[in-house]
C-alpha cells in the first residue's frame, strides 16, 4: 500500500503494489476470494495497518500487516529490489 514512488524505490520482490486511497475490498474479494492470504507492506507500517483493518472489515479471513513495513523487511537482510529493477 505504498505510494507509486516508493515502489518504484524499493519494494519486496513478489509485491504487488496497490496504494492505500486505491484499495477497492470489493473487487479483491472478487478476484481472490475472502481466504486468500494478504500481506499488507507500506514503508512503516503505519498504512499498511490501516488497509489491513479495511480488509479484514471487509470479511478477508488471512490477512497480514507487516509490521515497520518495507524500512523492517531491509533492516532485517530479506530481499528486496531495487532501482531499475524494482520499476520492472
Amino acid at each position: 500500500v505504498r505510494t507509486p514512488a516508493e515502489f518504484e524505490t524499493v519494494r519486496i520482490a513478489v509485491a504487488v503494489n496497490i496504494p492505500l486511497d486505491r484499495i477497492d475490498p470489493i473487487a479483491l474479494m472478487e478476484k481472490f476470494g475472502a481466504d486468500q492470504p494478504l500481506y499488507c507492506v507500506c514503508q512503516t507500517g503505519t498504512r499498511s495497518q490501516l488497509a489491513a483493518a479495511k480488509l479484514r472489515s471487509t470479511g478477508f479471513r488471512q490477512v497480514v500487516h507487516v509490521d515497520g513495513g518495507t524500512n523492517a523487511w531491509t533492516s532485517a537482510g530479506l530481499p528486496v529490489v531495487r532501482g531499475a529493477a524494482a520499476r520492472a
